[in-house]
């Protein structure tokens, strides 16, 4: 089992410039509020909009309808039908948007959630140096995606954007790298979006067929490796996952994409910044999903200590390539599943969250002090959360926000 402690460890972040906590915290308000008003301007169907004029356009017709009855009277009423007939109807519709309306607008009411318990710290005192990041998380409380920014400390949480799910930031930068469905195709493609839904740029084009997911950027290099999958029809409705390979593609679309070769076919991929440390989900001889890291010149593979056996998930490899975190619920004294990290240096497996429930989805932060990951955290399966790890001589965590999932620092 993945021991529960491990030794300090050392890492060579090079230290963000120093700034005012005042000036530092109006940055990041400007930028979201820059990203909320851009949304504003170009979300010109958001679901308020949609829902406001369609009430309008119901009325607009229920009047029509009623001033052609009373004074045409074109079409035939049925016996059965009277007016109080028309007031139910009338009476569903205006209660089924304005309905649609309060679930929309609870979906931007984030409750502030209770404060910290005693003795356990804030995400601003775990990390102090990440308190002018901007985190995106996905919230589908209202009954779809919804990507929401807000400050490290959870406030001035603001929507920017009708649609969520995982992404992957590009540093110093507002735009970010996403799988997005095709409907010609019926499966994701690898673009470059802004924070608020714009495309930039589409970077794969993927066969009919296939199918690219599983970003990740090796920012040194300039790369975006991904996964693209052959999808195999069952039926008219049905696909079945086939053979995958690992893919690269320049992140200025300068090039087409290309295949790396690797020693072990994955089903998800991470790389760190230089573009050597390579991971991902890959399937053991007993088809009990692991997490392997591979050799980028191809020559072999290893399975990660501590992943066998067990059902895993979410394997990312940190920035700076020492660690490979993955959620799994091999056996731990905390909860259900946790997230765990292999050090490539000391060839130890530790767990990081150390929380009950359910812990996945961790996301590196890049430029930090010390070593820290977002992960979602989720006590019952339905209730899911954002947190904080960080490595200060053992690893800590605090929570950032009562509702959310796909967490992404980024940094304006």
């Amino acid at each position: 089992m993945p021991s529960p402690t491990a030794a300090r460890a050392t890492r060579g972040f090079r230290r963000s410039p120093a700034r005012s906590e005042k000036t530092a915290l109006g940055i990041g308000d400007r930028l979201v509020e820059r990203m909320v008003s851009r949304a504003r301007v170009d979300r010109l169907y958001d679901n308020d909009s949609v829902t406001v004029s369609t009430l309008l356009l119901a009325g607009a017709s229920v009047l029509l309808g009623l001033g052609l009855s009373i004074f045409v009277n074109p079409i035939p009423r049925p016996a059965w039908f009277k007016g109080s007939h028309l007031t139910v109807l009338v009476v569903v519709a205006l209660g089924a948007g304005v309905l649609a309306m309060l679930l929309n607008k609870a979906a931007d009411e984030l409750p502030a959630g209770a404060p910290p318990p005693d003795g356990a710290v804030t995400a601003v005192e775990l990390a102090p140096d990440l308190r002018d990041r901007i985190v995106l998380s996905t919230d589908d409380s209202a009954g779809s995606y919804l990507l929401f920014a807000s400050r490290l400390d959870g406030t001035n949480r603001r929507r920017i954007a009708d649609w969520g799910g995982p992404i992957t930031a590009i540093p110093k930068s507002t735009n970010i790298v996403v799988s997005r469905y095709v409907e010609r195709s019926g499966h994701g493609r690898i673009e470059i979006r802004t924070i608020t839904g714009d495309l930039v740029r589409a970077l794969t084009k993927p066969p009919v067929g296939y199918g690219d997911d599983s970003a990740s950027y090796a920012v040194d290099t300039g790369y975006v490796y991904f996964i693209r999958t052959k999808w195999n029809r069952a039926d008219e409705q049905t696909s079945t996952a086939g053979s995958s390979v690992v893919m690269r593609v320049r992140i200025d679309g300068s090039a087409a994409a290309e295949e790396v070769r690797v020693g072990q076919e994955l089903r998800t991929v991470s790389v760190d910044d230089s573009g050597r440390v390579i991971a991902g989900t890959c399937d053991d001889p007993s088809h009990v999903g692991q997490a392997c890291l591979v050799s980028a010149d191809g020559d072999g593979f290893a399975y990660i200590p501590g992943s066998e056996g067990t059902t895993l998930s979410d394997v990312q490899v940190s920035p700076d390539g020492r660690y490979v975190a993955y959620s799994s619920f091999a056996k731990n004294p905390f909860g259900e599943s946790q997230i765990f990290l292999y050090d490539l240096h000391s060839k130890k497996t530790i767990d990081a969250s150390r929380l009950d429930g359910l812990n996945s989805q961790p996301s590196w932060v890049r430029g930090s002090n010390n070593p820290c990951l977002l992960f979602t955290h989720d006590l019952s399966g339905s209730d899911p959360s954002v947190h904080l790890a960080c490595m200060r001589g053992d690893w800590q965590t605090a929570k950032i926000l009562p509702i959310g999932q796909y967490p992404e620092l980024i940094q304006p």
